[in-house]
């Protein structure tokens, strides 16, 4: 399966975005759909972006 950054929906966006900056109060329930799509992965320090989700970010939020 292929994703794209636009076929995820604006809070799983903003959820993304919100975990490759580090910040921490992200929904559980919008962490688990990133981590069922592959986008986020637990770490040791918690939920973080994992590399596929790293490549749909767009440039613009790197």
């Amino acid at each position: 399966m292929s994703l794209s950054w636009t076929q995820l929906t604006t809070r799983q966006q903003q959820a993304l975005s919100a975990l490759r900056a580090g910040r921490g109060g992200v929904d559980f329930e919008l962490v688990e759909q990133l981590r069922t799509l592959g986008l986020a992965e637990h770490g040791l320090a918690g939920v973080a972006v994992s590399p596929l989700g790293e490549t749909i970010i767009p440039s613009a939020y790197h």
